[in-house]
């Protein structure tokens, strides 16, 4: 299992091709519901309802009494978690206010479980898991008529990404036919009568590294090697890159996640040819940023000293004390 303070000196490296793509070790990713299970698939890739965005394009919407178990498709690191609403219905009002799981699987692939059952969650962000693993309970919570489990898989931004199940023929479930899963629940497999010698082990995959066009759309490239989600608290970072407009200082920012006003920021100025470099440190904003959960961004800083980002990633502090 790699840190990133085991991995620290990567970050200096140079980050090719502007992002990190699936590779031979990709995991292959299962039911989301535990072996034996059987769901009916209720709405698939481009239906009617809701499966119409680009995050939601290539989903799969499994009809699931409330309090049903929701399990990992694959193994990973849990990215984000919210599981403190209780409100829903089939009004787009509803949008936004699902209770969720994300799980990074490296390569730049997240599976995303939505409208969970409020305080339901079993898995805190940051948290290894393996495929099977228990995260959460089926819920009706957000833009949603009846309990459903909606899951995704989807780039850094929540963009879909073709999703395929390894135990169904296809690997397509068709609307209006059930599916039992083969997902099994890693702590209670057996070999042999006796439990895997790795079993307290797993071998995950790497995390995601932040692409190095995901701050594009505010004028901002980064060349460095930085992860999209998981920041070591002690750590400093060195983020190089390029503004692509006229500004004259790049900023990175935090800020909670249901509120858009910046916690911290730490700014440099932009150089010939719009380089920049920056050096990140979160331990040096513990009295500013408090407890979490936190939102950041990269963006260009006005002359007058204000910035602004119309999206904003999840970031999960890791090893702080």
């Amino acid at each position: 299992m790699k840190s990133w303070s085991i991995a620290a000196a990567l970050l200096l490296a140079p980050l090719p091709g502007g992002g990190d793509g699936p590779g031979p070790g990709s995991p292959e990713f299962h039911l989301p519901f535990p072996p034996g299970r059987r769901f009916t698939c209720v709405q698939g890739p481009g239906g009617g309802f809701s499966h119409t965005t680009d995050a939601d394009r290539h989903a799969f919407d499994f009809a699931m009494p409330v309090g049903s178990p929701v399990v990992a498709c694959a193994g990973g690191r849990v990215a984000l978690v919210r599981d403190d609403s209780d409100r829903g219905g089939a009004e787009e009002s509803f949008r936004g206010h699902e209770n969720r799981v994300v799980v990074d699987h490296g390569g730049g692939r997240f599976t995303r479980y939505l409208h969970l059952k409020k305080g339901s969650a079993r898995v805190v962000e940051g948290e290894w898991v393996q495929a099977g693993a228990a995260l959460a309970e089926s819920g009706n919570t957000g833009y949603s008529k009846t309990p459903h489990l909606h899951v995704a898989l989807t780039d850094v931004w929540g963009n879909g990404l073709p999703l395929v199940f390894a135990e169904v023929e296809g690997g397509l479930p068709v609307e209006k036919r059930a599916y039992a899963s083969k997902n099994q629940d890693p702590s209670r497999r057996r070999s042999k009568g006796k439990e895997p010698e790795d079993a307290g082990d797993p071998a995950l995959p790497a995390t995601t590294n932040l692409p190095a066009d995901a701050f594009a759309f505010n004028s901002v490239e980064i060349t460095s090697v930085l992860p999209a989600t998981f920041w070591d608290w002690d750590w400093t970072y060195l983020v190089e890159g390029r503004v692509t407009g006229d500004a004259k200082w790049v900023v990175f920012f935090v800020s909670g996640r249901e509120d858009s006003a910046s916690l911290a920021a730490v700014s440099a100025g932009v150089g010939a040819g719009g380089r920049f470099t920056l050096k990140l440190r979160l331990s040096e904003k513990a009295d500013a940023l408090g407890k979490g959960p936190f939102s950041y961004a990269f963006a260009t800083q006005k002359a007058d000293g204000s910035f602004w980002s119309g999206r904003m990633l999840p970031l999960v502090v890791l090893d702080r004390k």
